[in-house]
């Protein structure tokens, strides 16, 4: 996105960047595109405000503003928590398998098939930076045995847990809730409304109790009600 400073210092390129025909391949996908027009309109102005070439802008700020502010209109950023895209925040009790085929949310989902004879859980705690309600979400991916196809998946054939649990300790408030996720499948589920206050003391626990079957923890959504 950057030239050499010997060839220009007021360009920025989001969209015929400097890549290898196959990092293009993925490149050229329309959220990646966004992406990048977002973080290049965001550079420009920090080099504009500070009277400073396109090669020195403070990339450090630069992320700082494109992580706290991703709409640019001053809102509160939903927070995402996923066992491959933020692991430091994930807790896991019991040994869970990490399953890369089948609809994970990023690189792999956690999969546990005791069927609670064995008590596990995967806990993901979020660093919650501004007070207030939110919307919480879990992904129901289907399983690698589910044939790849969330149309024609069927979760009593692939031994998919009927219902998972999830608690959520959101400040003094814990609370259990039942997830049907034989539906949904490959989609996010809505688990409720809660306040949650600033800090990393709440979380949502996903767990294997009671479950009739294979219970998947792959990844989690906070989204603020503005």
């Amino acid at each position: 996105m950057v030239p050499r400073r010997t060839e220009c210092t007021n360009l920025l390129v989001p969209v015929c960047l400097s890549a290898s025909h196959i990092a293009y391949g993925s490149i050229r996908m329309e959220p990646v595109f966004m992406a990048l027009g977002q973080a290049a309109t965001t550079a420009a102005v920090l080099a504009v405000d500070n009277n400073v070439a396109v090669q020195e802008i403070d990339v450090p700020l630069l992320q700082n503003q494109l992580k706290n502010d991703p709409l640019a209109d001053g809102t509160t950023p939903e927070i995402l928590l996923d066992n491959d895209v933020t692991p430091a925040a994930i807790t896991l009790t019991g040994n869970w398998r990490q399953e890369k085929g089948g609809g994970k949310y990023a690189l792999s989902q956690l999969v546990d098939n005791s069927k609670g004879t064995q008590p596990r859980s995967v806990r993901f705690t979020p660093e919650v930076t501004k007070a207030g309600k939110y919307t919480v979400y879990i992904f129901n991916p289907y399983p690698g045995g589910g044939g790849g196809n969330p149309a024609q998946y069927d979760g009593k054939t692939t031994g998919k847990a009927s219902r998972t649990n999830l608690k959520i300790k959101a400040g003094k408030t814990i609370e259990s809730v039942e997830l049907n996720t034989q539906t949904q499948v490959n989609e996010w589920i809505e688990a409720g409304t809660y306040l949650f206050p600033a800090g990393s003391d709440s979380y949502l626990e996903i767990s294997n109790a009671g479950a009739d079957g294979s219970v998947v923890a792959d990844a989690v959504l906070l989204v603020p009600v503005q």
